[in-house]
């Protein structure tokens, strides 16, 4: 066989080899595409100071938004210490200093129909899902609200928070 014939030979089992290698790719990337399961959820904690209570103490209204992007759905657990608000002061010197600490039982978490009561709240995918929280404040100033859940079987951790200037 002569070097023409030989490269020619050579050629064409390249590029069958490189054919099958190629279609074979392409089905595995089809199917880890399919197989991988993601989350992807956005929160979006907002507050705001409605009419004050009749023993005019101020009364704080939180709502945090859920919307699931991922292709799968997401058990976001609600515990006890899910809503956090602290009222904050600042030193002198610029620190930041907690002054009180509000937890479930200053607040009413309001459900809707959609919701149980359970300890864990689930979002289908391409879903999303609103909590209200009504808590009365201590004192006027400004407090930082956090919501917190950790969901301890996907070794998931979902956080938002906001600053209210409450008067």
């Amino acid at each position: 066989m002569d070097s023409e014939k030989f490269n020619n030979f050579a050629a064409g089992i390249q590029s069958i080899v490189f054919s099958i290698g190629l279609v074979c790719a392409g089905i595995w990337g089809i199917y880890q595409f399919n197989s991988n399961k993601y989350k992807s959820l956005d929160l979006e904690l907002t507050a705001s100071q409605i009419k004050s209570s009749k023993d005019n103490k101020p009364v704080i209204w939180a709502q945090l938004k859920l919307q699931n992007d991922g292709n799968t759905s997401v058990v976001l657990p609600l515990g006890t210490r899910s809503l956090i608000a602290n009222r904050i002061e600042f030193k002198e010197n610029g620190d930041i200093k907690s002054k009180s600490k509000l937890t479930t039982s200053n607040y009413s978490f309001i459900f809707d129909e959609s919701i149980s009561s359970s300890d864990e709240l689930i979002i289908d995918t391409n879903s999303n899902k609103k909590l209200d929280f009504l808590f009365q404040a201590n004192q006027i100033g400004i407090y930082m609200i956090e919501f917190r859940s950790y969901d301890k079987t996907n070794n998931a951790y979902w956080t938002a928070s906001t600053v209210i200037d409450v008067k």
